[in-house]
């Protein structure tokens, strides 16, 4: 889960400023790291972020959730690794790349 804001320190100036919510690693994830980021649904972003639930609560059952959305491993290209490599191909199958 990312969480983004802007805001003003200074008259004039807008930053945005980022965050990625991390959680241990699940069974899809854990050969590759042992963290990964924190998958929610809408609904439990909904109650977490939304009004009149606490959001200390809420927030602890976003922590606590398995994750049931469906994740996907597959071998893709070495391209991936930079940041300088930003295409479309990139989210080929490295199946598709040999070919």
């Amino acid at each position: 889960m990312g969480l983004q804001e802007s805001w003003s320190p200074s008259e004039g100036t807008w930053p945005r400023t980022f965050t990625i919510i991390t959680t241990e690693a699940d069974e899809h994830v854990a050969d590759y790291h042992d963290r990964m980021p924190l998958i929610v649904t809408e609904e439990l972003a909904n109650r977490w972020l939304g009004p009149g639930e606490d959001p200390r609560e809420a927030l602890s059952t976003c922590l606590g959730s398995s994750s049931e959305i469906l994740l996907e491993a597959r071998a893709v290209s070495t391209a991936v690794n930079s940041v300088r490599n930003d295409y479309a191909e990139l989210l080929a199958s490295q199946l598709e790349l040999d070919n």
